[in-house]
């Protein structure tokens, strides 16, 4: 474990007087007494004490990461040296790993979940819970299905699904659907729903669907 820690040199006569003292007067004498804490700030010091190391899996005793998505490289010392990363091309943040005589590229994410949560399921892919790709702390991450993560991309407005004439492989337009519905309704639902299917190249089933509005929801 690493830790900052500080040693005071009050006496402790002095510190019985400081304990009736208001809480305001406690925070600026501590101040006083820590300027080096004080200078620092709290947070900083909470943000080290928190932060937990283990082994990259794999790398066991060469590499080090953090619960906060930190990469360290063991010195021949023992101390951890800091190690940069880029961010690649589908904005995950990666880094290279010499080990063995071998270089290989990983992602800090997947090194982190692999320490942290466990180990990588096969039929799963590691989901950042908040969206943001580059917050590889532990809690914003979590192990999920390829669908699962395909529907939180679209919930979180990350990734766009092209609906009705958009999609390639779409044969109707818009305005055909509207027209679908315009003729189901005055004929009736249940009927001539083969002729209609013939008319705009499609098979019954899709006609059917749309009638129903199981697809092309987006249409009136």
């Amino acid at each position: 474990m690493y830790a900052i820690c500080h040693t005071s040199f009050m006496p402790r006569n002095n510190r019985t007087q400081i304990d009736s003292r208001s809480s305001a007067e406690q925070s600026a004498f501590s101040a006083m007494e820590n300027p080096w804490q004080a200078w620092m700030g709290v947070s900083f010091i909470e943000d080290v004490m928190n932060t937990e190391w283990r082994d990259v899996v794999g790398y066991e005793g060469i590499y080090k990461i953090s619960n906060r998505g930190e990469l360290r490289k063991i010195l021949i010392n023992g101390i951890l040296g800091k190690e940069s990363g880029t961010v690649g091309t589908q904005g995950y943040k990666v880094t290279k790993l010499y080990a063995y005589g071998k270089k290989t590229m990983r992602s800090i994410h997947s090194m982190v979940a692999e320490a942290f949560i466990g180990p990588y399921p096969k039929d799963k892919e590691i989901n950042h819970i908040d969206g943001n790709k580059q917050n590889n702390s532990v809690e914003n991450l979590e192990y999920i299905t390829k669908t699962e993560n395909m529907n939180h991309a679209i919930k979180m407005g990350l990734r766009w699904v092209p609906k009705g004439s958009a999609c390639k492989q779409s044969i109707l337009t818009e305005s055909d659907v509207a027209e679908i519905r315009r003729i189901a309704k005055e004929r009736g639902f249940r009927c001539g729903q083969k002729q209609l299917a013939n008319q705009f190249g499609v098979s019954e089933r899709t006609i059917q669907s749309i009638i129903y509005r199981e697809h092309w929801k987006h249409v009136a």
